[in-house]
Protein backbone atom coordinates (compact mmCIF):
# COMPACT_ATOMS: atom_id res chain seq x y z
CA UNK A 1 0.00 0.00 0.00
CA UNK A 2 1.44 3.59 -1.02
CA UNK A 3 0.95 6.55 1.16
CA UNK A 4 -1.72 7.63 -2.40
CA UNK A 5 -4.45 4.69 -2.41
CA UNK A 6 -7.68 5.61 -1.74
CA UNK A 7 -8.74 3.03 1.11
CA UNK A 8 -12.35 1.91 1.52
CA UNK A 9 -13.64 2.89 4.65
CA UNK A 10 -13.93 -0.55 6.31
CA UNK A 11 -10.30 -1.43 5.35
CA UNK A 12 -9.04 2.14 6.62
CA UNK A 13 -11.11 1.65 9.70
CA UNK A 14 -9.68 -1.16 10.33
CA UNK A 15 -6.04 -0.36 9.74
CA UNK A 16 -6.57 2.72 12.50
CA UNK A 17 -7.52 -0.22 15.22
CA UNK A 18 -4.77 -1.91 14.01
CA UNK A 19 -2.38 1.14 14.93
CA UNK A 20 -3.70 1.30 18.88
CA UNK A 21 -1.52 1.02 21.43
CA UNK A 22 -3.41 -2.43 22.56
CA UNK A 23 -3.06 -4.05 19.11
CA UNK A 24 0.66 -2.66 19.19
CA UNK A 25 1.43 -4.07 23.01
CA UNK A 26 0.07 -7.27 21.71
CA UNK A 27 2.04 -7.79 19.05
CA UNK A 28 4.87 -6.15 21.06
CA UNK A 29 4.32 -9.02 23.48
CA UNK A 30 3.95 -11.88 21.09
CA UNK A 31 1.19 -12.60 21.75
CA UNK A 32 -0.53 -11.95 17.91
CA UNK A 33 0.76 -10.28 14.31
CA UNK A 34 -0.87 -9.80 10.60
CA UNK A 35 0.43 -12.27 8.33
CA UNK A 36 -0.95 -10.93 5.32
CA UNK A 37 -4.17 -8.43 4.36
CA UNK A 38 -5.47 -8.94 0.83
CA UNK A 39 -8.79 -6.90 1.46
CA UNK A 40 -11.22 -7.72 2.65
CA UNK A 41 -9.43 -10.93 3.69
CA UNK A 42 -6.64 -10.85 7.05
CA UNK A 43 -4.27 -13.78 8.08
CA UNK A 44 -3.37 -13.26 11.75
CA UNK A 45 -1.09 -15.82 13.56
CA UNK A 46 -1.93 -16.44 17.29
CA UNK A 47 0.48 -17.50 19.86
CA UNK A 48 -0.67 -20.86 21.54
CA UNK A 49 0.01 -22.09 25.16
CA UNK A 50 3.30 -24.19 25.22
CA UNK A 51 2.51 -27.56 25.03
CA UNK A 52 4.89 -30.61 24.16
CA UNK A 53 4.22 -31.43 20.48
CA UNK A 54 2.13 -28.15 19.78
CA UNK A 55 2.65 -25.69 17.61
CA UNK A 56 3.36 -22.08 19.16
CA UNK A 57 0.65 -20.44 17.39
CA UNK A 58 -2.11 -21.05 15.28
CA UNK A 59 -3.70 -18.83 12.54
CA UNK A 60 -6.60 -17.36 11.53
CA UNK A 61 -7.89 -15.91 8.63
CA UNK A 62 -10.23 -13.26 9.22
CA UNK A 63 -13.38 -11.90 6.45
CA UNK A 64 -13.59 -7.88 7.46
CA UNK A 65 -16.20 -6.94 4.89
CA UNK A 66 -18.15 -4.03 6.08
CA UNK A 67 -15.84 -3.64 9.18
CA UNK A 68 -16.63 -2.30 11.83
CA UNK A 69 -20.31 -2.33 11.52
CA UNK A 70 -20.47 -6.03 10.32
CA UNK A 71 -18.16 -7.83 12.75
CA UNK A 72 -15.75 -10.09 11.11
CA UNK A 73 -15.49 -13.49 11.23
CA UNK A 74 -13.00 -15.83 11.41
CA UNK A 75 -11.47 -19.48 11.43
CA UNK A 76 -8.37 -21.19 11.95
CA UNK A 77 -6.21 -21.73 9.03
CA UNK A 78 -3.06 -23.38 7.36
CA UNK A 79 -1.18 -21.53 5.05
CA UNK A 80 0.94 -23.84 3.89
CA UNK A 81 -2.33 -25.34 2.13
CA UNK A 82 -3.91 -22.36 1.61
CA UNK A 83 -6.94 -24.13 3.30
CA UNK A 84 -9.12 -23.65 7.19
CA UNK A 85 -7.34 -26.07 9.22
CA UNK A 86 -8.32 -29.75 9.62
CA UNK A 87 -9.45 -31.39 12.25
CA UNK A 88 -6.80 -32.82 13.84
CA UNK A 89 -4.47 -29.62 13.50
CA UNK A 90 -7.13 -27.89 15.56
CA UNK A 91 -6.42 -26.05 18.95
CA UNK A 92 -7.14 -29.03 22.53
CA UNK A 93 -8.89 -28.51 25.31
CA UNK A 94 -11.80 -27.06 27.01
CA UNK A 95 -11.97 -23.83 26.49
CA UNK A 96 -10.44 -24.58 22.53
CA UNK A 97 -12.71 -27.15 21.88
CA UNK A 98 -15.74 -24.91 21.90
CA UNK A 99 -14.86 -21.75 20.31
CA UNK A 100 -12.77 -23.70 17.42
CA UNK A 101 -15.36 -26.12 16.61
CA UNK A 102 -14.70 -28.02 13.17
CA UNK A 103 -18.65 -28.59 13.70
CA UNK A 104 -19.83 -25.40 13.39
CA UNK A 105 -20.28 -23.79 10.29
CA UNK A 106 -17.76 -26.32 8.41
CA UNK A 107 -14.70 -25.29 10.52
CA UNK A 108 -14.83 -21.75 8.75
CA UNK A 109 -15.93 -19.61 11.71
CA UNK A 110 -15.50 -19.39 15.45
CA UNK A 111 -17.93 -20.97 17.68
CA UNK A 112 -18.36 -18.37 20.84
CA UNK A 113 -21.06 -18.64 22.78
CA UNK A 114 -21.69 -15.14 24.76
CA UNK A 115 -22.19 -16.65 28.05
CA UNK A 116 -19.71 -19.83 27.91
CA UNK A 117 -17.20 -17.23 27.16
CA UNK A 118 -18.25 -15.02 30.06
CA UNK A 119 -18.42 -18.07 32.55
CA UNK A 120 -14.51 -19.21 31.46
CA UNK A 121 -12.95 -16.09 31.15
CA UNK A 122 -14.62 -14.66 34.82
CA UNK A 123 -13.67 -17.94 35.76
CA UNK A 124 -9.80 -16.98 35.79
CA UNK A 125 -9.43 -20.23 33.53
CA UNK A 126 -5.46 -19.51 32.20
CA UNK A 127 -4.61 -17.72 29.45
CA UNK A 128 -3.86 -18.14 25.70
CA UNK A 129 -5.21 -21.16 23.66
CA UNK A 130 -5.91 -24.02 25.77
Amino acid sequence: MTDHQVLAPDERALREHLKTPRFEQGVDDGRWRIVSMDWPIAIAAVSAAPREGAPAEFFLRFELSGYPQVGPTAGLWDPSTGAHLAGSGRPKGDRATLAFRGDWEGGRALCLDAAVFARYSSSGVGSGIA
